[in-house]
């Protein structure tokens, strides 16, 4: 997949053998040549568990061999998704889709929220993120239509809010559980994403190719362990408050 470090080992796991949902994701770091920077872009995946946690999957450097992907995938025990989402990763969620005739195709409302807000000043943006988040998730087309009203340039409305009904449309199509899992498994590699996007700005260029995508895998490493210590963290607080005793009814009991 690239890496070479601890990030290759992390990456060379096992993995389960099933996903409820698979997000592809496209992203970018700078790499420096001889006389300039170039943009060197790389995809990896995100993987939701039917018990909600989530995994990264792999990551590659050349987001162009949706061969090696599967192929990757295939050898590291992965064997039924049931939901594939591209996130910016067209080809390897295409692929996927081809190599799983099981496999529904989900829409990401966060790829479109990113593309939509990207050109907008930051603050703007990210209370347009959120307003768009809010539709998306409350079903509301006419929600949608007042963010991308107010929010989005006037030249870009009418395309937007066709691809915006669209995906409403995709999501309503779903059972309300499996819209949770793609709501929940999108927003969780949107999370991700960003957190690698603040690494990789703190860290500048790369002076090559290899050194970009072991940062890559190790920041991903270090997203995902975050994430399973919040869950154990909460986890711990949710049987907390299931064993400890609850309000009067309680005292009472104790007395």
């Amino acid at each position: 997949m690239g890496a070479t470090g601890i990030g290759a080992a992390w990456l060379q796991r096992p993995l389960c053998r099933g996903y409820r949902a698979v997000v592809f994701v496209m992203a970018h770091v700078a790499v420096r040549t001889a006389d300039a920077h170039r943009d060197q872009p790389f995809g990896w995946a995100l993987g939701l568990l039917p018990n909600t946690e989530a995994e990264v999957l792999g990551l590659w450097s050349q987001p162009d061999a949706s061969a090696d992907l599967l192929r990757d995938l295939r050898e590291l025990g992965v064997e039924r998704i049931t939901f594939v989402m591209d996130a910016g990763w067209q080809a390897a969620a295409d692929a996927a889709l081809n190599a799983c005739p099981r496999a529904r195709r989900a829409p990401s409302t966060e790829h479109f929220v990113r593309s939509a807000t990207e050109p907008l000043k930051r603050r703007l943006g990210a209370a347009a993120s959120a307003d768009l988040r809010a539709a998306f998730s409350g079903g509301s087309e006419a929600a949608l239509s007042r963010v991308i009203q107010s929010a989005i340039p006037a030249t870009d409305q009418a395309d937007r809010m066709s691809e915006a009904q669209h995906l409403q449309q995709s999501l309503a199509a779903l059972s309300e559980q499996d819209r949770r899992f793609v709501l929940a498994a999108d927003r969780t590699a949107t999370v991700l994403l960003e957190e690698l996007a603040r690494a990789v700005r703190r860290n500048g260029y790369f002076l090559n190719q290899d050194a970009a995508i072991e940062f890559v895998a190790e920041a991903l490493l270090g997203a995902e362990r975050r994430m399973d210590r919040e869950r154990a963290a909460m986890a711990a607080h949710v049987g907390t408050l299931r064993a400890a005793p609850q309000g009067r009814l309680a005292e009472s009991r104790a007395v």
